[in-house]
């Protein structure tokens, strides 16, 4: 057993040579070492690795390599087997070898052809069938160079972690980059999984600009496929400048998944590694993800026409992407709204402007948290991933705000428009005025038809009271109002009778009262019968008060003209009370 030990003296082999570490040549149990020291073999090797050559347990008990560092280079000058950058075989000749929590920085280049070459490990129990294992180890920016490719007539490989796995690898990876001297079981992860081997939670990340990522795949090659299907899950590999997602065979083959460079530096990678943060293992380091905490989550936006988030840089947008951060961290919240849009509402023109109404954050574990709908930030809860939700309101804005009778006056010129008429009677008659109450309109108008007793008294306006007037009419023929226009200045309509008459506010007068006063009327021409005048036939109004208050966005949606429209209700049947005294009166007279 060695434990808290440091090498930091350079290893020479001049002749070739086997079992080479830089803390142990063979061991059972390394524990709290460190290596700074090189390794060099002029000729061909085997067993070398940073820590130790070979490592194995042979009570199988404990651990082989635990909490030990390797910082120093291996070179091979010729061929080597069994070379790895913490231990060139783990299990050795024994069962049951395993390295934990280690680290190594140093590169391995070796000048001729290679078997079982790996960052971490050339292999993993590659000598014995006994299973070893490697668990949460790491070589970050190191380099594994085979200049003359795999070695001929060999079953083992040449990979970024291991070169060959008979055991099990769980959450560790490398950074770094890998040359071979020929693709074949050479892979970014591992270069040849063995039968019932397993590979979980691990990557490889290429820090070499230019590198293709089509150079290797994700593992060389295995015994078979059930065996990538079976015991290879959540590995990751790709590159500093692969940005585009790739379509390579390796994929249908190696559960292993291809990611563009960004998703290594975003915590895309460590939220998949960390099993969605169920694990608590995984984090996001400076440059890609490390063994740690806190778990990375991810934070989606619900509506992504209007709403997009940041955080380091990254930014969601492309209908698959969330970005990804630890509890705690701050979530930039970026809103865009659509542009307003012209637009018209009934006669009124403007435009459609939009306000966010709502913004509020649904975590994976149910809770959620409303936020101000102008909150530029929000920090990750506890409720594991989240998604972002964003709701909008569409207003119609009038480009006149301060004519809101636009809507009524449109109503009042279309009727106008459209009213025309003539009207014809006989007879004498005598009437009292009601005054110059309701304007011009019913003052000619009915004045004509059904003498001008009536005629002046609706005459100018609602200001001048009741007041009396008599007339005289013999025979009027098509008399179509205009003719006796007075202070009202009103829009001409049909009268009850066929008649025209002139009156701004004709629409507010009731079918009903219209048709009453023009009949009675007609019975006061004479004492009731001068002069042989005809009943007048009963026409409708082509509306009435009521359609009129419910025309869209007119009368009822202003307070204003809902308070005229009652006090002129009320002036309307004061005069038909008036009226029908002065009736009653002159007939008992």
């Amino acid at each position: 057993m060695l434990t808290d030990c440091t090498n930091n003296g350079d290893i020479t082999a001049a002749d070739g040579g086997e079992k080479i570490g830089g803390i142990s040549g063979y061991s059972g149990i390394v524990t709290n070492c460190v290596n700074n020291g090189d390794i060099t073999v002029d000729g061909a090797a085997t067993g070398v690795g940073g820590l130790s050559g070979y490592t194995a347990d042979a009570s199988a008990t404990g651990y082989v390599i635990r909490n030990s560092r390797n910082n120093g280079d291996i070179s091979i000058e010729g061929n080597g087997v069994d070379i790895g950058g913490l231990a060139g075989g783990v299990g050795g000749t024994y069962s049951y070898g395993m390295i934990e929590n280690s680290v190594t920085t140093g590169d391995i280049t070796v000048t001729g052809t290679g078997s079982n070459v790996g960052g971490l490990t050339g292999g993993v129990c590659s000598i014995s069938t006994g299973r070893g294992s490697v668990k949460e180890c790491y070589g970050e920016n190191i380099s594994v160079t085979v200049a003359g490719g795999l070695a001929a007539d060999t079953t083992n490989g040449i990979g970024g972690l291991a070169g060959s796995n008979r055991g099990d690898i769980t959450d560790s990876y490398a950074t770094g980059t890998l040359h071979s001297g020929s693709d074949t079981r050479t892979g970014w992860l591992v270069g040849y999984a063995y039968t019932d081997s397993t590979l979980k939670r691990a990557y490889w990340y290429s820090t070499e600009e230019g590198a293709a990522e089509a150079s290797f795949e994700a593992v060389g090659a295995s015994a078979s496929e059930d065996v990538l299907s079976a015991g290879y899950s959540s590995n990751y590999y790709g590159g500093l400048d692969w940005e585009e997602n790739s379509t390579l065979d390796t994929l249908s083959v190696s559960p292993s998944e291809w990611k563009r460079g960004t998703a290594f530096l975003s915590g895309e990678v460590a939220h998949f590694l960390d099993e969605g943060g169920a694990l608590g293992a995984w984090t996001q380091g400076d440059s890609w993800p490390v063994l740690g905490t806190p778990s990375y989550y991810s934070i989606t936006a619900a509506d992504e026409t209007i709403l997009s988030l940041e955080r380091g840089g990254f930014k969601t947008g492309d209908g698959s992407r969330a970005v990804y951060a630890g509890q705690g961290m701050d979530i930039n919240i970026v809103i865009t709204l659509p542009d307003d849009e012209d637009a018209t509402v009934g006669e009124d023109t403007g435009h459609y402007e939009y306000k966010l109404s709502s913004l509020y954050v649904e975590y994976d574990d149910g809770t959620s948290e409303n936020l101000a709908p102008d909150a530029a930030v929000f920090s990750l809860g506890s409720g594991g991933d989240a998604i972002v939700y964003a709701a909008a309101t569409k207003e119609f804005v009038s480009d006149d705000p301060d004519d809101p009778d636009d809507d009524v006056s449109e109503v009042l010129e279309t009727l106008a428009a459209k009213s025309s008429g003539t009207g014809s009677s006989t007879g004498d008659g005598t009437g009292d005025g009601i005054g110059n109450g309701l304007g011009d309109g019913l003052g000619d108008g009915l004045g004509d038809s059904q003498g001008d007793g009536l005629g002046d008294g609706l005459g100018d306006g609602l200001e001048d009271g009741a007041g009396d007037g008599t007339g005289t009419s013999n025979t009027s023929t098509n008399d179509t109002g205009a003719d006796n226009a007075g202070d009202g200045g009103g829009i001409t309509m049909e009268s009850p009778t066929g008649t025209t008459y002139d009156s701004t506010l004709a629409p507010l007068i009731a079918e009903s009262q219209l048709a009453e006063i023009g009949a009675e009327a007609a019975d006061t021409e004479s004492g009731g019968d001068g002069g042989g005048g005809e009943a007048p036939e009963e026409d409708t109004l082509p509306f009435t008060v009521n359609e009129l208050i419910e025309q869209p966005g007119s009368i009822a949606s202003n307070p204003l003209m809902v308070a005229l429209v009652g006090i002129l209700v009320a002036v309307i049947l004061v005069i038909s009370i008036v009226y029908q005294y002065r009736k009653r009166k002159r007939a008992n007279t």
